[in-house]
């Protein structure tokens, strides 16, 4: 919807798809996730490392987020439906996976990936909106290596199964976390309050299972929305992105919830520099 060459009614349709999912992820924080974090990749990737034992220090969060669960099948539900499922797979693996690696860190550093920071800036962490300009600097600067000729190379198809490893494997955990017992954190039938914080296990897979089917229909990237700062006539994008902003922090606004001010910022830090580079 977004990333094809758009008229004003498919951008209108994709700003309100993307506030739609502002909305899912303001109400998840309502229902009980951390602050600002309605859905995040690399804190609830984190998290779910932590509920499988894969981080031994004890010190982390565990939790398995059904978030991670719905978008995944939300997203494949939806092209399954409409028969445009396609597994895809890129070159240059090794170098995919060491840049995976570096985002991940950079957003463990931020507190958030590109995704949350939308939620931030949504909800008022003025932290996130002085960090705003390091990210778009980041964008540009990767452009700019294009323009020169770097190149990971383009994704291609490949077989059905492939496409299918990601969800399955989440589904697995998922089967395990719903036996209930068997991962580190709070089970499916903890109280809303149990650390580490999260909405019912229920919403949280129901809401995530629509954002993420909205995220697949309207093609949302936030990598993508910040290029078109840079890129004349595509716009589509970016008004997806304000859209989704603007919906986020009207929601908590209405709740009561919506707390403009960089001190007291929930799952946030106040080193400027670490959070922009």
């Amino acid at each position: 919807m977004l990333r094809e060459k758009t008229t004003l009614r498919a951008v209108a349709i994709g700003a309100a798809v993307c506030a739609g999912v502002g909305a899912i992820c303001a109400s998840l924080v309502l229902l009980g996730n951390p602050g600002n974090m309605g859905i995040c990749g690399a804190c609830f990737l984190r998290d779910i490392a932590g509920a499988v034992g894969f981080i031994q220090t004890g010190k982390g969060p565990a939790c398995f987020r059904p978030e991670v669960a719905g978008v995944m099948l939300g997203a494949l539900g939806l092209a399954l439906l409409r028969r445009n499922f396609t597994a895809r797979s890129g070159s240059h693996a090794v170098t995919r996976f060491v840049f995976g690696i570096w985002m991940a860190i950079a957003a463990l550093v931020f507190l958030g990936c590109p995704f949350r920071l939308l939620q931030r800036l949504g909800g008022g962490d003025l932290n996130a909106w002085i960090a705003l300009p390091g990210f778009v600097a980041g964008v540009a600067a990767a452009m700019l290596f294009e323009r020169n000729g770097y190149h990971i190379g383009a994704t291609q198809k490949s077989p059905a199964p492939v496409g299918i490893l990601g969800p399955l494997a989440v589904v697995a955990v998922g089967a395990i976390y719903m036996k209930g017992g068997l991962l580190l954190g709070p089970g499916p039938n903890a109280e809303p309050g149990t650390p580490p914080p999260h909405a019912p296990w229920v919403w949280a897979l129901v809401l995530a299972v629509l954002g993420g089917a909205a995220l697949s229909a309207s093609g949302f990237c936030v990598i993508n929305a910040v290029r078109q700062l840079f890129q004349r006539g595509k716009k589509a994008m970016l008004i997806s992105t304000v859209a989704l902003v603007a919906a986020y922090a009207v929601v908590l606004l209405v709740a009561g919830k919506l707390n403009v001010s960089v001190d007291g910022q929930p799952i946030a830090h106040s080193d400027h520099v670490a959070s922009a580079l």
